[in-house]
């Protein structure tokens, strides 16, 4: 559950299921045990921001590592450990009581390793699975994994605090008719992979997919989103989330465009984003990105847009770079941008 206002994730470290993955003696064990598929993929970025306000500032820096361990248990059973790595945010903290004199403490701002994906799969039959625990969200992923290029940035609903891309619960999902149809639906704690439950609520999330070129080699898939709060107590506002979403792809051109709206009491965010990516095979693709969210629907001055423009080259599977140029407005601040340029990457196996 995302709070229209947004809220700050505390993330904690979840350095027992690494202890369970990196404890596997190698990649299989004796003759009739589980073998174990090991996978790790880094982003990486260097960015020189621009204008006199950002006074040259620049950076080299690490934005996703995940080390991932995969693992059939049986015909229909497996698990998977993913392992992500992040700077902790800082933390609001209230002096006095009464939320006059928040302060915010950052905390030990090295790279620390936490708990993303951590889950058993039940195979129920060949087109559908169950997963309990940690996992990928319903419509968060379906983006990232239709455009590939999440090494850039996250999908619109994550960017913005809307969705998250993981959460802990219980997950079914299936694709059936060659991918003519795909759907997923979840039950859980709405805080997300990188929270603690703090109260009885919880979210039931549902997406459903229909793609009628999905056994060709193009694809058109269409999509419809609703996350909503249940078992609320009645002190606490529900959280409904409806999205949209469509997207074509070939050989030569990738492009998605989504809507979303999100609301709790008498406050309504909504935004758009819409992804083209003309492409060259194997020599480069063109990309442009355009995103708008106004959290609360009242007024503009918190409304922002996020404009991503650049070049890609895929030179193997898990290993691309990007020369990107970004720019971030909100309405009340509309000349003085945040904008940049960025060499991006990820390298992976």
């Amino acid at each position: 559950m995302a709070s229209i206002a947004g809220r700050i994730s505390a993330r904690s470290t979840a350095l027992g299921g690494l202890a369970a993955a990196l404890a596997f003696p190698g990649t299989a064990w004796a003759e009739g045990k589980p073998r174990i598929d090991w996978g790790a993929l880094i982003f990486a970025h260097y960015g020189y921001m621009l204008g006199e306000e950002a006074e040259h500032y620049n950076e080299f820096d690490i934005d996703r590592a995940y080390l991932t361990a995969r693992s059939k248990l049986s015909n229909n059973l497996g698990v998977r450990f993913t392992t992500e790595v992040g700077r902790a945010e800082p933390q609001g903290v209230d002096v006095d009581g009464d939320g006059s004199s928040d302060i915010e403490v950052p905390e030990d701002e090295k790279i620390r390793v936490f708990l993303k994906y951590a889950y058993l799969e039940w195979d129920v039959t060949d087109d559908v699975k169950l997963r309990f625990g940690s996992a990928g969200s319903a419509f968060v992923g379906y983006y990232d994994d239709f455009w590939g290029q999440r090494y850039i940035a996250k999908a619109f609903t994550d960017d913005h605090s809307i969705l998250d891309s993981a959460d802990i619960g219980v997950h079914a999902l299936g694709s059936h008719a060659d991918g003519l149809f795909s759907w997923q639906s979840s039950l859980v704690n709405g805080e997300g992979y990188g929270s603690a439950e703090v109260s009885a609520t919880k979210a039931l999330q549902a997406r459903v997919t229909v793609d009628p070129m999905a056994s060709q080699e193009s694809s058109l898939p269409i999509s419809a989103f609703i996350s909503q709060d249940v078992m609320a107590p009645d002190e606490e506002d529900p959280v409904t989330t409806l999205a949209g979403a469509a997207g074509y792809s070939m050989e030569y051109l990738t492009f998605w465009g989504e809507y979303a709206v999100q609301s709790q009491a008498n406050l309504t965010g909504a935004g758009y984003s819409a992804t083209i990516m003309p492409k060259i095979p194997d020599v480069l693709n063109l990309l442009a990105r355009y995103d708008h969210w106004d959290p609360d629907g009242e007024t503009d001055e918190d409304a922002q847009t996020t404009i991503r423009t650049g070049i890609t080259r895929d030179f193997l599977k898990k290993v691309s770079g990007a020369l990107t140029y970004e720019r971030t407005t909100t309405e009340a601040a509309l000349d003085v941008p945040e904008h940049g340029v960025y060499i991006r990457m990820q390298a992976g196996f």
